[in-house]
């Protein structure tokens, strides 16, 4: 293969970003993205109308709510995918889609399968479109990095920066016209540094065309401008006079005869020159009633540049599916190190012309994005609108890291492509693959490990489960597999949650649901068939020696109806199963020890009593004591037993007693591990009117044959009764 060159790697840098392309293009349902299904809309619009959709301000009445928008990016994309529209669309909402879930808003439905036909194979043509157009801004983010940086690798390390960003390959892979004002800001930049170095007539109307074409691809491509008027002032004193005139005469005239139209038609359509105030009524949800003063801003800078931020690097489908934080933080950091490195060169910057080049560009969209979220709510916390101005960051980031790498431009270039090509394979397999895949179908008569059947109303059956372990450690997490079967076909949106309570209602497991239900609803599951559901528990920290049973919960819809069981009696409406029980252990030992120690052996070596602690000494008439037996476990026991406590008076006579399962029958001795040291309280009331000493005995018994197990000192000698006595109280 030879060594690798900066073409070499620019190769596969743009092979890698189209492919990720292709692939986020294919694997994200129709409208699975922000704003996606108001922009196809509007491209299928122009098609069919072969006109440009008007805004309305009753949301529902309009053809498309991004009407408000330029025309370019729709009517490209119209003309070129317009043989294919035939006004059949269909789109599938998730109807389990909340805000805050890690789940799809929109589905795939059945037209949505290859080959495509019809708007739908219209809709992904829209979409590999886009991706070309992201393919433009990035061979000028290239020519600008080279200009600037003067070095091949320096520019093919900016494409990395930008091209395998997952945020921009997503932004690529759907319908937005967004990629087209990415590639109008990223042309404005180029085309302010080429006409500052060449001021004339030609790159002069390549500006102006660069300005026409922000203007109609999105307004906020148009903040970037300054520095297009900077590079014409830097340049004003090496031009002729009669050069100034036309240079200046071609900027004005023919950004105003290619898209001076757009806000002339914005004018007499809603009385303002972009459509603004008539969007704040249609989507009045979006915005504040008032515009935010600075103050009121300036407290919201840091929630708005945390979600800008992420949004800007990996936050997919609707806002819903970000990375994980370390990873921002990761990134992040990354930036604050180059900022550092163009502090540490700022000296020499502030010499150089193209660096206030692109500061003024990014500086106008800076301004312009601030200035519209003082009107826009959080809706405009999104790292897209700031993409017009890519390729300066871009560029930015690489100056930065060089002074820190000595402009070692090789390596800083391989350091950037694989941390990108690390990013955007994690993007894809761990966060976008496993919410956007269909689940696997399993055969009907695959062998199951704990095979059970629980049928639910409208065909769902829970026929088995999987839990490697039934014990567990305070705070560990365990990992549970459902597998369920759909008799019929069902149009129901079931929701499964799983939980473990203890029967005194102390939590054990806090409520889980069901990712998978969420994001395939079961009217997309094949009937006949077995599907995976699994989850990942977590047991509370503060839970120690307790049994619980797993539960479940089956429900419909947003508003939690239950779906009852069939296996119970017409009407009860029970939703729940209990899958299996569950047992929770120590962490670590007792961080206490008995006050009086002692040694009695029960059964054949099984159980061993080592000592007890009283509370509520002295003793009081119709006052209660307890006391704090200390077990220990010496080997698996087989059977649950019950324990008695008795207080006798002085003639030994039975006053008092309490007889339980071993810690109130949240622990049973079957689930008892050997060595385990189990702390088990027994509380005694004594009678109203009795005086004296009281003698407690404590032991072990069957509750079926009522049966004691037989006990031994710690010499070996069996006591009488089969108890252990405990001593004299006062």
């Amino acid at each position: 293969m030879g060594p690798i060159t900066p073409k070499k790697l620019l190769v596969f840098v743009l092979t890698l970003y189209l492919v990720m392309g292709v692939t986020f293009a294919v694997i994200f349902p129709l409208g699975e993205a922000p704003d996606e299904p108001g922009h196809f809309t509007y491209v299928r619009y122009v098609a069919l109308e072969q006109k440009l959709p008007v805004l309305k301000p009753k949301y529902e009445e309009n053809e498309t709510v991004a009407a408000h928008h330029p025309p370019a990016y729709y009517v490209l994309v119209a003309a070129l995918t317009s043989p294919f529209i035939d006004g059949n669309l269909r789109l599938y909402r998730n109807p389990l889609f909340d805000w805050g879930w890690k789940a799809t808003h929109f589905i795939k439905g059945p037209e949505h399968s290859f080959p495509w036909r019809g708007d739908h194979l219209a809709w992904h043509v829209a979409r590999f479109i886009s991706l070309a157009l992201g393919l433009v801004s990035l061979r000028i983010i290239y020519l600008a990095g080279r200009r600037l940086l003067g070095s091949e690798w320096a520019a093919v390390a900016c494409v990395a920066y930008v091209g395998l960003n997952p945020q921009f390959i997503y932004l690529h892979s759907y319908v937005t016209n967004d990629v087209l004002a990415t590639l109008a800001g990223t042309l404005l930049v180029f085309s302010a540094l080429n006409f500052y170095h060449r001021p004339t007539v030609i790159n002069a109307l390549f500006s102006a065309i660069a300005i026409s074409l922000a203007v109609l691809a999105k307004l906020t491509a148009v903040a970037m401008l300054p520095a297009l008027i900077l590079a014409f002032i830097l340049s004003w004193r090496r031009l002729s006079a009669r050069s100034r005139m036309q240079i200046l005469a071609i900027l004005i005239s023919v950004p105003a005869l290619l898209s001076g139209w757009w806000f002339v038609r914005n004018l007499k359509l809603y009385g303002d020159l972009t459509g603004l105030n008539m969007l704040r009524v249609t989507l009045a949800r979006n915005y504040y009633e008032s515009p935010l003063g600075i103050s009121e801003l300036i407290r919201l800078l840091r929630p708005m540049f945390e979600q800008t931020f992420k949004s800007s690097w990996g936050y997919f489908g609707w806002l819903t599916l970000p990375m994980l934080d370390w990873i921002f933080l990761a990134i992040f950091i990354a930036h604050v190190v180059a900022a550092a490195g163009i502090i540490m060169k700022l000296k020499g910057l502030l010499n150089k012309p193209e660096a206030w080049i692109i500061g003024l560009s990014w500086a106008g969209l800076l301004v312009s994005f601030l200035n519209y979220n003082r009107i826009a709510n959080s809706s405009g916390w999104q790292g897209r609108f700031l993409f017009p101005a890519v390729s300066v960051v871009a560029v930015a980031f690489i100056a930065g890291w060089r002074y820190w790498l000595s402009k070692r431009d090789q390596v800083l270039s391989l350091l950037v492509t694989g941390a990108g090509t690390s990013l955007t394979i994690y993007a894809l397999v761990a966060l976008i693959l496993p919410v956007y895949l269909p689940p696997q179908f399993l055969p009907a008569d695959i062998s199951l490990r704990n095979r059970i059947d629980i049928p639910f109303e409208g065909g769902l059956r829970l026929i088995g489960y999987e839990l490697p372990l039934k014990k567990f450690k305070p705070g560990d997490s365990l990992k549970l597999t459902l597998y369920w079967k759909l008799d019929v076909p069902s149009s129901v949106a079931y929701r499964v949650k799983v939980t473990a309570y203890t029967f005194t209602g102390e939590c054990v497991i806090p409520t889980a649901e069901s990712f998978l239900f969420r994001r395939y609803p079961v009217p997309l599951w094949k009937h006949g068939m077995i599907v995976k559901d699994e989850y990942r528990l977590h047991i509370e920290e503060d839970v120690e020696q307790v049994t619980a049973p797993l539960t479940l919960f089956v429900l419909q819809g947003h508003n939690a109806q239950p779906v009852p069981r069939l296996d119970r009696p017409e009407g009860s409406r029970e939703n729940k199963a209990e899958i299996t029980w569950i047992t929770v252990g120590t962490r670590r030992g007792p961080t206490d020890e008995p006050e009086r120690k002692l040694e009695a052996v029960f059964g054949d070596e099984m159980i061993r009593l080592l000592g007890y602690t009283l509370h509520g000494e002295p003793v009081r008439a119709g006052g209660t004591i307890t006391v704090t037996l200390y077990w220990k476990a010496e080997k698996p026991v087989e059977f649950n037993y019950h324990v008695f406590v008795h207080a006798l008076n002085e003639k030994g006579e039975l006053i008092a007693q309490h007889d339980s399962p071993p810690r109130s029958g949240l622990y049973p001795t079957s689930v008892w591990s050997p060595k385990e040291i189990i702390v088990d309280s027994h509380p005694l009331t004594v009678p109203q009117d009795y005086e004296g000493k009281i003698k407690l005995l404590v032991g072990l018994y069957s509750l079926e044959t009522m049966e004691r197990l037989k006990v031994r000192s710690k010499e070996g000698v069996e006591l009488l009764d089969r108890a252990v006595p405990l001593g004299e109280v006062y």
